[in-house]
């Protein structure tokens, strides 16, 4: 487990290996170094033989393989990237500084307590210095550190630095112990009216009983204030604990207390010892004295956390009073006045104490007699007494609520509490002021922050709004210049019939046009795929069963090696070509779609690239390349299908036959139709000569989505491939399903039709291929692969002698036999198509590695 923005170093015991990344998360596996060569340049290789990564992010975790060069691995290492929290721990005025990475772009704060909902303060933003918080800190060291003077408990919380993708580079949290309050307010008091008061006395008389009575009283709340860092009132019942935080080092704590009643001495024997009257030193630099025999036994000082605290326990009335703790100068760092209260023994004596008048003094509000004790009750204290009880409260005799007699008596005015009427009440007065003035601040800076967040976000929000509404006025002008241009030479293009060997013309503008509604299967169109069928299978028949002379050997065909690997085809950035076909007419023009949204045409023979075509909005997962014409055709997950020409090098048509991902692509023997599925469940018939979808089919009783689709080589019927690892046999003229093939346990990825039109071959995420005899409607043969092995294309030759099939690699098996005559393992990546060609004179194939590869003799 390595901290994000640490350095990551993985041993190499030789020059000869091979290392290696499969990360957690989606993704390729790559290779990071390949005996000295270091293919990645985020790490180095040092001479140690150690690959260095010097920051780990969140998409470095992974396993990170060694290998030998012959593919066996020897070692494996899973890495785990951890958000590390960093500590600091700061005294009350101290500067606390924050380190910057050099990747580090935002510094954000969240207070202690605050809610998670809540959004973080902007204390730092390397590309917008606007959004910072720039009254509290700012950067030194050259950019690297962030620095805050004299921190106070608003400084607690959470730190976080983030690069600009928002990737957190490290956390750190802030704790901040308590003041030490100087004696300023008692000096700025002492020197401002006592020593003027001192000269007056000297000259009048009179003044001398005034300053006596009044200057304790007047002076004592603020020498005290000035010197009490914290000020606490608790109370307790008898027999409970008491705990005092410290807040500084135990070595330097002293406790004294100072009693708040007088003890009764009236019980002592004269031996016994006297109960103080004065302060009292419990605690002595962290030492209990002894001095005091009432605390012995029941004081100890323990650690909770991170602070130590003086416990007081089975606590009585002689312990109520000041608790005072000071440091080695005699500074108050904390002060608690203790009030205690005695527990009655039962309930009826703290009954009589609050109903009673006599007892507790209140004047009650629905006053009543008791005929029973003759006294006067509060009405609903002496109804739920008697509801819990049944009798009364001063003799215990049998009462009911019927017995009771209200006395009528006028709205009673109740007293007002007396206040202010002792030193220890004055105090308590200006405490609870200063918590009332101390809270409302805090709600006030709370809000404050809130007020400062959501203005942020608001912003940002109008930043982007102003943006995007920038970049559609940017639009609309230029749609709008497209339009006045386009409106003078729409008279002047006369209407040109479209020829019968070319697809339909583009639009205006040069724009392909788009056409998506179903126009249905006239008789002559039924008529036309009827009479190629007719053709094409009498042509079958003159063949018989001879092989083609010039077909190459199964002999010679295992002799075949890699001759040519191109990896320049596609993008780099989004790496993976996705599918492939070969021109029937000239075998040497390979067309490839792939991950980056293009499709390019190849060369093979010269090898360079003829033509890159340019549209589609996603990723082109199919491409068939036109027998007769210099045409091509595309599908994607955009939902289009697309015609491009390619001499012109631009699309012609667009296709919109689907709602959802397009995901397989075949043209008919005839070289005017289209049929093409979808993860919409639908397979659709198109003409490409006028771009329209002819009909437009889904099977609802099964409700999947189709994954891949093919034509048999008649023309007539063709296959199509399910989620739900289904093969379905569709009869084109009727547009019904006549026939199902169950038997993969996943998904169907691909499937193939023999060029004598007897068999099936299929493949599915079972790591399986299944043959099927569509005169008998049965699997006659499947060939398992290794275990996780991934069947992403099959093909067969132009004369049905091979098959190949492409995936995690590539094989090659001899029909009828079905044994293998050949196995490449030359891609680092999945193989995604593979196709033969002329006489299956060359073999070509296309994979994940962003290499089109070519293997013969």
């Amino acid at each position: 487990t390595v901290c994000a923005g640490k350095e990551f170093r993985l041993p190499v015991d030789s020059t000869s290996r091979i290392v290696t990344f499969t990360p957690d998360s989606e993704g390729p596996r790559r290779v990071l170094l390949e005996k000295t060569t270091v293919k990645d340049p985020r790490f180095e290789w040092t001479r140690d033989k150690t690959l260095v990564l010097k920051e780990v992010t969140l998409s470095d975790q992974g396993l990170y393989a060694n290998k030998l060069s012959v593919g066996f691995t020897y070692e494996t290492v899973h890495l785990i990237v951890s958000e590390c929290i960093k500590p600091y721990r700061k005294n009350y005025g101290e500067t606390f500084e924050h380190s910057i990475p050099e990747n580090g772009s935002v510094l954000e704060f969240s207070p202690r307590g605050a809610r998670p909902e809540a959004m973080p303060v902007v204390l730092w933003n390397r590309t917008n210095h606007g959004t910072s918080d720039t009254g509290r800190g700012r950067l030194l060291r050259g950019g690297k550190a962030w620095v805050a003077e004299r921190v106070t408990q608003a400084d607690q919380g959470n730190y976080t630095v983030k690069d600009d993708d928002g990737n957190v580079l490290s956390r750190s949290t802030l704790s901040v112990r308590g003041e030490q309050r100087q004696s300023k307010i008692f000096f700025f008091f002492f020197f401002t009216t006592w020593i003027p008061s001192m000269l007056i006395i000297m000259f009048c008389p009179l003044f001398i009983y005034i300053f006596l009575t009044y200057s304790y009283v007047l002076y004592f709340p603020f020498i005290l204030l000035a010197f009490v860092g914290y000020s606490f009132n608790i109370t307790r019942f008898t027999k409970e604990s008491l705990n005092l935080p410290l807040f500084l080092p135990v070595h330097h704590a002293h406790l004294i207390f100072t009693p708040s009643r007088i003890s009764d001495e009236s019980s002592l024997g004269p031996f016994d010892p006297k109960p103080p009257r004065g302060p009292i030193q419990l605690l002595r630099e962290g030492q209990i004295t002894d001095h005091d025999l009432g605390y012995r036994g029941i004081i100890s000082v323990i650690r909770n956390g991170s602070i130590h605290e003086v416990v007081i326990t089975r606590l009585t009335s002689h312990h109520d009073g000041l608790y005072e703790i000071r440091d080695g100068n005699g500074n108050i760092v904390s002060s608690t006045y203790l009030h205690m209260i005695e527990k009655k023994a039962t309930w009826r004596a703290l009954f009589k104490s609050i109903s009673v008048p006599s007892v507790c003094n209140e004047v009650p509000e629905h006053p009543c007699i008791s005929p029973v004790s003759n006294h006067v009750f509060e009405r609903r204290l002496i109804e739920k007494y008697i509801a819990e009880n049944g009798t009364d409260p001063m003799n215990g005799q049998p009462l009911s609520e019927e017995q009771l007699v209200d006395i009528k008596v006028t709205h009673p005015i109740r007293p007002k509490a007396p206040s202010a009427t002792s030193i220890p009440a004055i105090l308590k007065s200006l405490q609870d002021e200063w918590d009332a003035v101390m809270l409302h601040s805090f709600t006030l800076r709370q809000q404050l922050q809130t007020t400062r967040q959501e203005l942020s976000h608001a912003l940002y929000q109008h930043d982007a709004a102003c943006r995007v509404i920038a970049r559609l006025n940017k639009e609309v002008t230029a749609a709008r210049e497209a339009l006045a241009t386009l409106k003078p030479q729409a008279g002047l293009v006369a209407p040109q019939a479209v020829p019968a060997s070319q697809p339909a013309a583009a639009g205006a503008g040069g724009e392909p046009m788009e056409i998506s509604e179903q126009v249905g299967m006239t008789p002559e169109i039924i008529q036309k795929l009827q009479d190629k069928a007719t053709i094409l299978t009498t042509e079958r028949k003159k063949r018989g069963k001879t092989v083609p002379e010039e077909l190459v050997r199964a002999e010679d065909l295992s002799k075949y090696r890699q001759v040519a690997s191109h990896a320049g085809l596609h993008s780099a950035s989004v790496p993976g070509i996705l599918s492939l076909d070969v021109c029937p007419s000239d075998t040497n023009k390979v067309l490839t779609g792939g991950a980056d949204k293009n499709v390019v045409v190849f060369d093979k023979n010269e090898e360079q690239i003829v033509a890159t075509l340019k549209g589609h909005a996603k990723k082109v997962t199919s491409v068939i390349y036109h027998p007769s014409q210099s045409v091509v055709f595309s599908a994607s997950p955009d939902a289009t299908i697309r015609v491009w020409s390619v001499t012109g090098g631009n699309c012609v048509q667009v296709v919109r036959a689907h709602e959802a991902s397009v995901t397989g692509l075949s043209l008919h023997a005839t070289g005017d139709y289209l049929l093409s599925s979808s993860e919409d469940q639908y397979w659709a018939f198109s003409d490409i000569q006028t771009g329209r979808v002819l009909t437009k089919v889904t099977d609802e009783s099964a409700g999947c989505a189709l994954t891949c689709a093919q034509f048999h080589p008649d023309g007539l019927i063709f296959g199509t491939g399910t989620a739900d690892s289904q093969i379905k046999i569709w009869d084109l003229k009727e547009r019904t399903n006549v026939a199902n093939f169950p038997g993969h346990s996943g998904p169907v990825t691909s499937i193939a039709f023999s060029e004598n039109g007897y068999y099936l071959a299929t493949g599915a995420q079972d790591s399986s291929v299944k043959l099927w005899d569509l005169r008998k409607l049965k699997n006659f043969k499947t060939i398992t692969l290794d275990n996780n092995y991934e069947v992403k294309s099959l093909v067969f030759d132009q004369s049905g002698t091979y098959l190949a099939v492409g995936g995690s690699d590539i094989r090659v098996y001899i029909c009828k036999q079905w044994s293998e005559v050949l196995n490449f393992t030359d891609h680092t990546g999945l193989v995604t198509g593979v196709a033969f060609g002329e006489n299956a004179k060359f073999l070509t194939s296309a994979g994940m590695d962003r290499s089109l590869r070519f293997y013969s003799l």
